[in-house]
Formats: structure tokens, C-alpha cells, sequence
């Protein structure tokens, strides 16, 4: 029986991190993604906050559904009550291929930890 595993590293939009969460996802190693809005700067993009406003969602919940979609876990960090409830409600809609593959393009590390 394989042993699972998790480990934290950054992971957002703009910096995912593919190759990292490949050679995890190959070993079992389940990824925690740390500051998945990117410190907030995820929830003001035009294009998360476009697809955002069809689904009727707000930024970060499409941002860390994103997340989820590809297999990360999220926990992100709010002193907020209304923000924690609102980052909790993730689990009851599904980001499309499209919309996956428009926030994938916002990658700007080429999938290494090299960001920005």
C-alpha cells in the first residue's frame, strides 16, 4: 500500500507550478496550495473576474475552485466571517474546460516556481 503524502507549496494563476504537481501527483504527494489568490491580486484579473460575473460567483470562490479542479487543496486564509463562508462554497458548481483553460493561460512562472 502507497503511502500518501502532502505538501504546501504556492500555487495560483499565475504561478502553478505544473511540473512540481506533476512529479507530486506521480508520488502520491497531495498538494496544499498556498496562497491560492495570490495575496488578492487573483480576485481583481479581468479574466477571473469575468467568468466570475457569469457564473454568478465571486473571484475567489472561482479561484479556488480552479484550485480544486486541479486537485490541490485549498485552505485560504480570512479573519473575515462573511469571506470564510463564501471561500467554503466551492463544492456546489464546476468550472468548464473552457474557463479552466482561460485561467491556466494566466501562468506567467512557464509551470516552474519562477513567478512574474
Amino acid at each position: 500500500m502507497q503511502q500518501r503524502t502532502d505538501r504546501q507549496i504556492a500555487v495560483s494563476p499565475f504561478l502553478q507550478q505544473r511540473d512540481v504537481r506533476a512529479l507530486c501527483e506521480r508520488h502520491g504527494i497531495v498538494v496544499e496550495a498556498y496562497s491560492p489568490l495570490d495575496r488578492g491580486r487573483a480576485v481583481t484579473h479581468p479574466v477571473i473576474v469575468e467568468i466570475a460575473a457569469r457564473l454568478g460567483r465571486d473571484p475567489a470562490q472561482v479561484t479556488l475552485r480552479w484550485a480544486i479542479q486541479h486537485g490541490a487543496i485549498v485552505i485560504p486564509k480570512s479573519t473575515h466571517r462573511d469571506r470564510i463562508r463564501s471561500n467554503a462554497a466551492i463544492f456546489d458548481f464546476a468550472l468548464s474546460p473552457t474557463d479552466m483553460a482561460a485561467i491556466d493561460a494566466l501562468d506567467t512562472s512557464g509551470g516552474t516556481a519562477k513567478a512574474r
